[in-house]
């Protein structure tokens, strides 16, 4: 029979505190913000504790009742043990999705019944039982030994993960790390099979451990100690972190949640160097404002600031500026760092060199700059095109509507063009029109747009301007090219314009159609400019419309 079933009240409230820091002890391992590998290490470690602490337990405590508890606990962590190791070596093989769903409950079922049955044993004894009413020599059943082989088999499986990886790595440190992890287990089992038979089979009488066991636990734990403090086991994911974090090319600086500097990569440190010296502990409020002193357009980076001191927890994007001489172009980008339970544990400040792309895109933006103004402008004479020229005029059009203000058109060509094309050539003709084009821009005012309208004909539009004033435009244009002398190969040569003016002097009433007055315009300009061809030529010829004519006929005056 077991004996001293009950447990006294204090027995219970020592048994019910070590349970619960022991739960303590799991959560914290479980929650905190150390690599899995910390953790199965960890893990591991504490489980192989257990063996040497309840036989040294198991050894003083009076036979009964806590006799059984030590050694409840002691065959419950070393048969716990050989899981354990398994989920270290898919841990430590970075094989941890097979650890998920269906799978872990596989895994795991085995050692977990196994516990229940150990502990249970008071009521069924098919584990283990006394002898003579002791249990300083217990008597272990048939299940004991299906429990070892379960725990070989996890150790076994473990063994063959690790050989695996063993095979894959050519590192001679890695391999070494390996063996280390070998060894170990291998002397446990090893060991803790030469315990069993001589402590259960051959010598039953010797109690339940003769330390061969603890034995193989203390060798596994010195191999693990060497590979993590020699072959940097653990340490070398840290290792290879900050690597990684230093060798980024982007500037990396976490804060805590009071704003303060808790870490900062090399890059970060690089970029703002030659402006502020930046460490840990510094407040990031005194570093933005020291950068402020470096900063060109300080209104813009003001209302980084502010966004910034609001403490959104949503990513503050991005601030750019030149800074200093070097002309260094930032973005900086502050991201939350929030856990599974929604709270803010800090921000991560990136830091990224935009230099060059913000030239590239300045060399994408000039080159589309370029080609724009190469599809709206002659390429002979640098005017607009005609196909422009006809838009903007449209629109041009539509403001004086709007505005009810005069417009004038001026349309003009070279006299006698194609005898200069045929007497010195069409080189030395582009040169005379290219020459002639430069006088003419000259002459014109801020608010007059002029056009190549087509081979030596050209357009000049005169927004809010009457026909007397467009006519002393002309005129002006006129004279400047009859006393221009253009230098050429051939020699030097003059030339002369016709010009066609027509205006509508009082504006235009709403509820006219920009296009067909434009077409007027033209038709009237060009009518203009061949009576002043048929009249001698280098002269001028005007035409002045009643903007009544242009009214809607809602506009006009009934009949």
């Amino acid at each position: 029979m077991f004996p001293n079933m009950l447990l006294t009240v204090i027995e219970i409230k020592e048994l019910l505190m070590f349970l619960f820091l022991l739960t303590l002890f799991i959560y914290v391992l479980a929650a905190s913000s150390i690599t899995t590998l910390h953790k199965a290490y960890l893990s591991l470690h504490s489980v192989a504790m257990l063996w040497p602490l309840s036989q040294y337990f198991f050894s003083i405590s009076p036979d009964g009742t806590f006799k059984w508890l030590w050694i409840n606990i002691a065959f419950s962590s070393i048969f716990l043990l050989g899981f354990v190791w398994f989920i270290f070596a898919l841990v430590l093989t970075r094989q941890t999705h097979l650890l998920k769903g269906r799978n872990l409950l596989l895994i795991s079922t085995p050692v977990v019944f196994i516990i229940i049955f150990i502990s249970t044993n008071p009521y069924h004894h098919l584990f283990a039982q006394p002898v003579n009413g002791s249990w300083k020599h217990p008597a272990f059943g048939f299940s004991f030994w299906i429990f070892f082989l379960i725990t070989v088999t996890y150790v076994f499986f473990a063994t063959l993960i690790i050989l695996r990886e063993l095979r894959l790595r050519a590192q001679k440190h890695y391999k070494k790390q390996i063996q280390l992890l070998l060894w170990g287990p291998s002397s446990t089992v090893i060991l803790g099979a030469v315990d069993a038979l001589t402590n259960i089979l051959i010598n039953p009488s010797s109690g339940v451990s003769t330390g061969w066991v603890s034995l193989g636990i203390v060798i596994s734990a010195t191999c693990f100690v060497i590979a993590i403090t020699k072959y940097d086991l653990i340490k070398i994911v840290h290792i290879a972190q900050r690597e990684v974090i230093d060798n980024m090319t982007g500037g990396v600086i976490v804060l805590d949640t009071q704003d303060v500097i808790i870490d900062i990569n090399k890059s970060a440190t690089i970029f703002l160097s030659p402006f502020i010296e930046v460490k840990a502990g510094q407040n990031l409020y005194d570093v933005f404002h020291a950068l402020s002193n470096f900063v060109e357009d300080i209104e813009l980076f003001n209302l980084f600031l502010e966004k910034y001191s609001s403490r959104s927890s949503k990513p503050l994007q991005i601030f750019q500026r030149e800074i200093g001489l070097k002309q260094l172009c930032l973005s900086i980008n502050i991201s939350p760092l929030i856990d599974n339970k929604g709270y803010l544990l800090g921000r991560v400040v990136a830091l990224n060199d935009i230099t060059d792309l913000k030239k590239l895109i300045s060399e994408v933006n000039h080159k589309n700059e370029q080609l724009e103004i190469m599809s709206i402008t002659d390429q002979l004479t640098g005017l607009y095109n005609r196909t422009y020229i006809m838009r903007h005029l449209v629109k041009e059009i539509e403001r004086a509507i709007s505005l009810k203000s005069p417009v004038s058109l001026i349309l003009f060509d070279l006299d006698h063009f194609k005898s200069v094309n045929d007497k010195h050539g069409h080189l030395t003709g582009d040169k005379v029109l290219q020459k002639t084009t430069d006088i003419i821009k000259l002459n014109l005012r801020p608010s007059d747009v002029p056009a190549r309208y087509g081979g030596e004909e050209f357009i000049i539009f005169a927004p809010k301007t009457d026909l007397n004033t467009a006519q002393a435009l002309a005129e002006k244009l006129r004279s400047a090219v009859e006393d221009n002398i253009i230098k050429t190969a051939s020699g030097h040569i003059k030339v002369t314009i016709s010009l066609g003016v027509t205006s509508i002097n009082y504006g235009l009433p709403p509820g006219n159609k920009p296009a067909k007055i434009l077409d007027r315009l033209l038709l009237e300009a060009d009518s203009a400019m061949y009576r002043a061809k048929s009249k001698g030529r280098n002269c001028i010829e005007s035409t002045l419309l009643d903007p009544l004519e242009y009214e809607s006929p809602a506009e006009q005056d009934p009949v």
